[in-house]
């Protein structure tokens, strides 16, 4: 419910009251979320709406009989590709961030890009920084437009002082052949081959300090190899 009336949930997120996605919590994986049309409440468990509106919105949820054929499957954007990283150590985890490229996205803030939810003690998160956002907001994916050279700043954080935490990553179905990605640690100047690579581990201090990190997408200049300068002789 809105000030214009009730409104399906695609038209609330298209007037800019509510965003597309749907965050639950679990002790394994830390924040995960679903993107509209996929995601679903479920009963008995907590979660989290980003309402992007300063009017009073009201969630109204009807009771849905889910039959079996129904579908569940979402559709696979092949245009792009996804990277999803993910930060674990003294038993916490969060694994639900991605970085990108997607049709329909841009270079700048878009609904592809979603917000990350505020962090729980005791925590450990990995963040993508929002170019857009000048407060230092933090992205739990962000997808660019595809075509040339990309970069993203990744933020790697816990209150949990003097504790070693892994930084992985991996690809979301086919990794992009085409494309070379470098991991730069901007505190220490280490560069590593994602593709070569697939962990780092960091020693956090004893004093509360976050990690920052460069993610760098260049198109491949490799090529095919090619016979050139082929002359034919008759006779």
């Amino acid at each position: 419910d809105t000030p214009e009336g009730r409104l399906n949930i695609g038209a609330a997120v298209t007037r800019g009251y509510v965003l597309p996605n749907i965050y639950s919590y679990d002790g394994v994986n830390g924040y995960t979320f679903r993107t509209l049309p996929d995601g679903a409440l479920r009963a008995w468990e907590g979660h989290w709406i980003g309402v992007t509106s300063t009017a009073d919105v009201a969630l109204v949820v009807p009771p849905v009989r889910v039959s079996r054929s129904a579908s569940s499957t979402a559709t696979v954007d092949r245009s792009g590709w996804r990277l999803q990283l993910s930060a674990s150590g003294a038993g916490l985890h969060d694994a639900c961030n991605f970085v990108g490229v997607a049709a329909g996205s841009s270079d700048g803030h878009d609904l592809n890009d979603v917000p990350k939810p505020p962090a729980l003690s005791p925590y450990v998160t990995l963040g993508i920084k929002d170019a857009s956002d000048t407060r230092g907001a933090l992205l739990a994916q962000d997808l660019k437009a595809p075509g040339g050279a990309k970069q993203w700043s990744v933020v790697v954080d816990t209150d949990v002082l003097n504790s070693d935490i892994t930084l992985r990553w991996s690809s979301v179905g086919t990794w992009p052949r085409n494309v070379r990605l470098m991991l730069t640690d901007k505190a220490t100047g280490q560069t590593v081959d994602m593709r070569t690579r697939a962990s780092m581990t960091l020693s956090m201090g004893s004093e509360p300090a976050a990690r920052e990190f460069v993610i760098t997408a260049t198109p491949s200049s490799a090529s095919a190899l090619r016979i050139t300068n082929v002359a034919v002789r008759t006779g």
